[in-house]
């Protein structure tokens, strides 16, 4: 047997669209209980479209915040943070964009893992910037 099998092509597929939303449905659950925690401790009331809005809203990774509490007025400070990561969930993409040959199992777990850390840091991103901005 020998060591360089190739696990196959690396390719985008629909694994990688329903890993991401998968994840961001994750972390939309977890700003549907930040949001319902500030209005416990702040006595305020975020609405449910407000809510249903911030939400969907991780999609867009550090610029949730922003969103949530559009009186902050701090997009620069959003942008300064999605910028970088949004790079790096691109960057996470390039094997799967790049690669034509056949590739070592190694290389493909590497990569996906990859992928599944960016995509994990954009929605921490998301969830971070929705703490700061809601303080």
């Amino acid at each position: 047997m020998e060591h360089s099998l190739p696990l196959g092509r690396l390719r985008l597929t629909r694994w990688h669209v329903m890993l991401w939303l998968a994840m961001g449905g994750i972390a939309a659950w977890m700003a549907r209980d930040i949001c319902l925690n500030y209005n416990q401790i702040a006595g305020t009331d975020l609405t449910t479209p407000h809510m249903t809005r911030v939400c969907l809203s991780v999609y867009l990774g550090p610029l949730t915040g922003p969103i949530a509490n559009p009186g902050a007025n701090d997009w620069p400070l959003a942008w300064r943070w999605a910028i970088p990561l949004l790079a790096i969930q691109m960057a996470s993409l390039g094997p799967f964009l790049i690669s034509k040959n056949p590739v070592h199992p190694v290389l493909a777990v590497t990569a996906w893992l990859a992928f599944t850390g960016a995509s994990g840091l954009w929605f921490f991103g998301a969830l971070l910037s929705l703490g700061l901005f809601l303080m």
